[in-house]
């Protein structure tokens, strides 16, 4: 029997992806725009040189207010359209879950830490990626400890999960079957990385992210894998030596393996959430 899909359902949930992905780069704007206007108070250089070096500079807190922005944004969106953030789900399964999320978030960053050395050592990758991704990276590492955690490891994670599958996926369940929810939004969630490597590995982890989403039907989980992720990049120790990577990498994948069979064995009992309600 050939399943009837309704085109009408679809475009609208595509304006409506759309919609969010706009949001977030309107707040983008503000947040720049914002940025830009307390640099002139202070009487700073306006120049265009040096209004490009100061943002450069200052990546992570221009990011910090952008995000800032778009939470304050999607919230009110959500609270004038009656809708929550959160979504309906099985507290105690979930919660049950966060031990099996956090080890699968740190496996997962010890792989693609470990692969990328590995790569990088055996000049397995382009140069010109290579290049990218260091400048892309500098502007993180250039930041204090402070801003690098609340930022890039808590406040990002929170905005991004709101956009890529609070908002994205979850709409796109509305008239998609959800493996479309889970490979579209890991796509856009790639996409506006900035380096060639970081869509690369952004991408698979956007999939691995969006399939704990569909199981869990809450982004809680997935919040809980994103900051975990970002946080542990700050902390976990750069091993030099390759057949100690390997070794990590084997062990890494062999913990996201475990990782991804217990979720799928504790989600089977979730009670089935219609998937689609309207966002």
């Amino acid at each position: 029997m050939t399943k009837k899909y309704d085109f009408k359902k679809m475009g609208v949930a595509l304006l409506k992806v759309l919609g969010y992905v706009g949001l977030y780069f309107a707040s983008s704007v503000v947040g720049q725009l914002i940025v830009t206007v307390g640099y002139t108070v202070l009487g700073k250089d306006t120049s265009d040189s040096a209004m490009e070096a100061f943002l450069l500079s200052n990546a992570l807190e221009l990011t910090l207010v952008t995000n800032a922005i778009f939470i304050i944004a999607l919230s009110l969106i959500h609270k004038i359209n009656n809708k929550s953030l959160s979504q309906g789900c099985d507290i105690y399964i979930v919660s049950r879950g966060y031990l099996t999320v956090i080890v699968t978030a740190v496996a997962a960053q010890l792989f693609v830490g470990g692969a990328l050395t590995l790569l990088i050592a055996y000049e397995l990758l382009p140069d010109a990626w290579i290049a990218n991704h260091a400048e892309a990276s500098v502007s993180i590492v250039s930041s204090s400890l402070g801003m690098q955690i609340f930022s890039a490891g808590i406040i990002g994670p929170i905005a991004e999960e709101l956009l890529f599958r609070g908002s994205v996926q979850r709409t796109l369940n509305t008239a998609f079957p959800k493996w479309v929810g889970i490979i579209l939004s890991a796509l856009i969630f790639a996409l506006l990385h900035s380096s060639e490597i970081q869509i690369i590995y952004a991408l698979l982890l956007g999939v691995l992210i969006g399939w704990i989403y569909a199981r869990f039907q809450s982004i809680f989980p997935t919040i809980i894998f994103h900051i975990l992720y970002n946080i542990s990049s700050l902390f976990l120790p750069d091993a030099k030596d390759t057949a100690t990577l390997a070794v990590v990498c084997f062990i890494s994948v062999m913990a996201m393996a475990w990782g991804i069979h217990s979720i799928y064995k504790m989600t089977k009992k979730i009670t089935k959430i219609d998937d689609t309600h309207e966002v």
